[in-house]
């Protein structure tokens, strides 16, 4: 399951915490039962931008977790 270390465990928690926010992302959509897809039509995120949020390469903006947390139907808080 997803776990967070902390920065000071090895020098990688700050890269495994981002990791641990976007794992939460992509768990909340498979919770909701949603296709990123779906989440496109219903968040306006592009479905490439979401795969990219998903697996780390970009950070969501504020206004992205909103969006997100809508749709899933969750707290912004549940996604980071």
């Amino acid at each position: 399951m997803i776990r967070a270390v902390p920065a000071s465990a090895g020098g990688q928690g700050r890269v495994k915490d981002e990791i641990v926010q976007i794992n939460k992302i992509k768990m909340a959509r498979f919770l909701a039962q949603r296709t990123q897809d779906e989440i496109q039509l219903l968040t306006g995120i592009d479905q490439s931008r979401l795969s990219r949020l998903e697996r780390g390469i970009f950070q969501p903006k504020p206004e992205e977790l909103e969006l997100l947390a809508e749709a899933l139907n969750c707290e912004i808080s549940d996604l980071k």
